[in-house]
């Protein structure tokens, strides 16, 4: 996976689109105004083969 989902937070429970384009997961990074350990989701585009 890319630089942007291998990151130092805890990634779980990855989904992939129906159109095998992109993933969706929960992660636990940080961000902006957040403690760190409350987990959000987020989607990726996975790069095109």
């Amino acid at each position: 996976m890319s630089a942007e989902i291998n990151i130092g937070a805890f990634n779980f429970t990855p989904s992939f689109g129906s159109d095998g384009k992109k993933i969706r997961f929960s992660s636990t990074r940080e961000r902006p105004g957040q403690t760190r350990g409350l987990a959000d989701i987020y989607e990726k585009a996975l790069p095109q083969r």
